[in-house]
């Protein structure tokens, strides 16, 4: 979930990078970027 998501933002083209990352990061290292809460 990008952070515009939790600030009840509209999403943005950061939102994509955003979410892009984290399943870069998710398929490189194995693993979730963050804990859940």
């Amino acid at each position: 979930m990008p952070p515009e998501h939790f600030k009840k933002r509209p999403p943005t083209v950061q939102s994509d990078i955003h979410a892009v990352g984290v399943m870069a990061y998710q398929m490189l290292a194995g693993a979730l970027p963050f804990n859940a809460d």
